[in-house]
């Protein structure tokens, strides 16, 4: 069930649109398309949060490994295959650097001396369980929603530019440019 990130109530106080131009049905309807497809463009969601237990990732050798899922909250575990045999060596949490907006882990090999010094280079070396996802819309996504319901309504190139900068730059987890 998708949760809408923003109510017609809010949506008319940012637009001030008035009740006899769109109903509150009709607006809620676009209001809900806007916030899938925000969830979609960004591949970032602020339904609530999401528990991926044993994922599976290629280890490419390095210290780094981007998670399929930005706005990590936490782990609760990471194992590592380095002897391509299945059995897969625990890491110590603490020993992990998590770049939450990113979905990024690093392993730390400067302050610590982890189980293992890198993620393994390997088909599916990696198996890691986590939580992604943000509760709630700040008001940045807000705005976002009501952008792309306005645009709905009112087509125009220059709104539909920063519509696109927008999603661009929450895909590139950043809004430090706006």
């Amino acid at each position: 069930m998708v949760v809408a990130y923003l109510t017609a109530s809010e949506f008319r106080n940012i637009t001030n649109l008035q009740t006899e131009e769109y109903s509150d049905m009709q607006l809620n309807q676009m209001i809900l398309a806007a916030t899938v497809e925000i969830d979609l463009r960004t591949n970032r969601t602020w339904q609530g949060a999401t528990t991926v237990t044993d994922e599976y990732y290629d280890g490419d050798g390095t210290t780094e490994l981007i998670l399929d899922h930005p706005d990590v909250s936490s782990i609760s575990s990471i194992s590592i295959d380095e002897e391509y045999n299945g059995t897969y060596v625990s890491v110590t949490k603490t020993y992990c650097i998590v770049y939450s907006k990113e979905g990024r882990i690093v392993l730390d090999n400067v302050r610590y001396t982890p189980e293992v010094t890198s993620f393994v280079k390997g088909n599916k070396t990696v198996k890691i369980t986590y939580v992604y996802g943000n509760s709630v819309p700040d008001d940045f996504v807000k705005n976002l929603c009501a952008l792309m319901v306005l645009q709905e309504l009112r087509s125009d190139q220059k709104l539909q530019d920063l519509i696109d900068k927008r999603i661009s730059l929450l895909r590139a987890n950043s809004i430090k440019s706006i």
